[in-house]
């Protein structure tokens, strides 16, 4: 994993879009994050290293967003809010928590529009990423979005 993300930063150094590439990264993040299980303690690592994975490859991704898919967006969508809730509900990392659930916010309105309920369901994830963190004023703010 560590050597298919670091491919993707250099191509996309280099000019070149590693659209391919990039969709495999975040499918295969998709699948490991989906493997955490919070009742086994020893997935815990895997699952933050995952996370972290995740993260860095949100942050290539959006800075091409532009040319990226509907289908793209929504499994960048998908991987950044399970790396959120990992990051809020296990970790009790809420800056990390709160980066992928407005990364997967990003990707639900490129690919879905501002309208769609999956936006709304992510901004409540941000709201309550917020209320954990004793934010109230801005968790309502997202709660009334």
């Amino acid at each position: 994993m560590h050597a298919m993300t670091q491919e993707v930063v250099r191509d996309l150094l280099m000019g070149s879009s590693a659209v391919s590439l990039l969709g495999g990264v975040l499918e295969a993040l998709k699948d490991k994050m989906g493997n955490f299980d919070p009742e086994k303690p020893k997935t815990f690592s895997e699952a933050r290293w995952f996370a972290r994975h995740v993260r860095a490859a949100a942050s290539h991704f959006h800075s091409g967003s532009e040319g990226r898919s509907a289908g793209a967006q929504l499994v960048l969508a998908s991987v950044c809010s399970n790396a959120g809730a990992f990051f809020s509900d296990v970790a009790c990392s809420f800056g990390d928590a709160l980066a992928m659930h407005e990364a997967a916010l990003c990707a639900f309105v490129n690919a879905l529009g501002e309208d769609h309920v999956n936006v709304g369901a992510a901004l409540n994830l941000i709201g309550n990423v917020y209320t954990k963190r004793g934010a109230f004023d801005l968790a309502l703010e997202q709660y009334e979005k």
